[in-house]
């Protein structure tokens, strides 16, 4: 055998060192800190946009190049197909019905959903050294001061009356701010009252006289009092310029921190009314010209970031808070949930799988695309991960996917996703598998979802949903329905 010299023995010896000090090397390097823009838009089903829906019937030119110059996640999910659910569930890390909401979406003037003190993202960034800022829709609850000091509530649900007691001088708190971001500007719900702009925790424009005809879309909408300049076509597009002042004002501080800003888009929200500029556009209808719309919108806050020279140092996540309210085919033959079934507030994959795709240049690979799970509630404890800031332990259900959203080709996505519809029928999706803990007998409707019988479906052939399985796999039902039990009674 022949004999180490002493040089290559040292050699080996340092190799073998580096090699165990290699990873505690690696820990210690710095977390990279790019901004982050995150984009919560509103009732965008999985088939709105061309790119995950080869039938689309509308061009959407800016979000097809933001998803093919990044990752593209196939199986993202909302954990709730309703809005309130998903908002909570994103800041705080928990599924909703864990909390005080369960299910259900808060009504006009309702307090909120949090309780002081929550652990959200925001708070995890600003840990993290960010500034932090949130424009568009809340729908998280506020605490209104009224001019006569009695509870909102107490005329029950008089919004006409509700809305005359409101103090509109007063100071509104239980908003953002008090959840971790610096800067608000927005409105807690399109189609609720007031009818104004929020700034930080005031009224922008002091509301002069009630509203209670609504044009041109009246879907939705509660009496209330209203700004003079109010309009339901502008509220997009206002929040889209917000969006493009922050960065502006932004680019302009020297030495800035990173930001994290959160951008909750209007879009495609009823009621549905694109702006004069885009009426028409596509041709197929107003639902069509607004997902025109909400493209653009994106479009020009990318520019605005490239103009900037803010684009290479920014991470832009886009996803959509559920499903879309129509999910099947529409008169324009366009189908907003592609090849899915079920809409907004039900259980079905077209109200639980949503959009979502990561954009940022140099560290996500271009077309980069996974079919692991991935849930929205997941995103706080990725964006802590992708930091190296701790998870606060209240986040229980959100787990570090840092790197299945860095596109990496190895990462692996979550075991389950828990679907949380209106009603609170949970459902679970594991694997090929979805099952849903209906009871009872019925006609698969959107309306009678509690009647329903157990259903358990196939996705790797049966992704429309439109086969029933649990006679033919009573075995695998069993075995969901006792883990989305596991998971239900699971304590902090």
């Amino acid at each position: 055998m022949k004999a180490i010299s002493q040089k290559n023995l040292l050699g080996a010896l340092l190799l073998n060192l580096w090699h165990l000090l290699l990873p505690a090397a690696r820990a210690a390097e710095p977390a990279p800190r790019p901004n982050i823009l995150l984009i919560l838009v509103d009732d965008l089903g999985y088939g709105d946009i061309a790119c995950y829906n080869p039938q689309s019937k509308v061009p959407t030119p800016n979000l097809d190049r933001l998803a093919a110059g990044g990752n593209q996640l196939r199986a993202a999910y909302a954990p709730a197909s309703i809005s309130t659910p998903t908002r909570y569930a994103m800041l705080t890390g928990r599924y909703a019905w864990r909390g005080p909401l369960k299910h259900g979406v808060l009504r006009p003037y309702d307090p909120p959903v949090m309780a002081p003190g929550t652990p959200t993202l925001a708070l995890t960034m600003r840990a993290a050294g960010y500034q932090t800022a949130c424009i568009g829709k809340w729908h998280l609850g506020w605490n209104w001061p009224t001019t006569d000091g009695r509870p909102v509530r107490a005329d029950g649900d008089n919004y006409a009356s509700i809305a005359q007691r409101i103090d509109y001088a007063g100071k509104i708190t239980g908003g953002p701010l008090e959840y971790g971001f610096d800067y608000y500007y927005g409105e807690d719900v399109v189609n609720y009252p007031p009818y104004t702009y929020l700034e930080n925790d005031r009224v922008a424009a002091q509301p002069t006289g009630m509203r209670t005809v609504f044009s041109p879309s009246p879907y939705g909408h509660i009496p209330g009092m209203a700004a003079a300049d109010w309009d339901d076509r502008k509220v997009e597009t206002t929040q889209r310029d917000k969006v493009i002042d922050y960065l502006k004002t932004y680019a302009a501080q020297p030495a800035a921190k990173p930001f994290f800003l959160y951008w909750a888009s209007t879009a495609v929200h009823e009621p549905i009314t694109p702006a004069q500029e885009f009426a028409g556009r596509t041709g197929l209808g107003a639902y069509e010209d607004y997902i025109a719309q909400l493209d653009d919108s994106v479009g020009q806050v990318v520019r605005a970031l490239d103009e900037l020279q803010l684009r290479e140092h920014t991470m832009i996540i886009f996803v959509s808070d559920n499903g879309p309210r129509q999910g099947g085919t529409r008169q324009s033959g366009h189908t907003s949930a592609g090849e899915f079934f079920g809409e907004k507030t039900t259980n079905w994959e077209g109200g639980h799988r949503v959009p979502l795709m990561v954009n940022w240049p140099g560290h996500i690979p271009p077309g980069a695309q996974t079919d692991q799970l991935f849930c929205i509630v997941d995103l706080h404890a990725s964006l802590a991960g992708l930091l190296a800031q701790p998870t606060p332990p209240s986040a229980r259900d959100s787990e570090n996917l840092a790197p299945l959203l860095l596109g990496r080709a190895d990462a692996a996505g979550r075991d389950t996703v828990v679907l949380n519809p209106w009603n609170q029928v949970l459902g679970l999706r594991k694997g090929q598998w979805v099952y849903l803990d209906h009871a009872g007998s019925g006609g698969a409707t959107m309306t009678n979802i509690k009647t329903l019988p157990t259903q358990l479906y196939d996705l790797s052939t049966d992704p429309g949903q439109k086969n029933n399985v649990v006679e033919q796999y009573p075995d695998r039902a069993r075995e969901l329905k006792a883990e989305l039990e596991k998971i239900r009674r699971a304590e902090d």
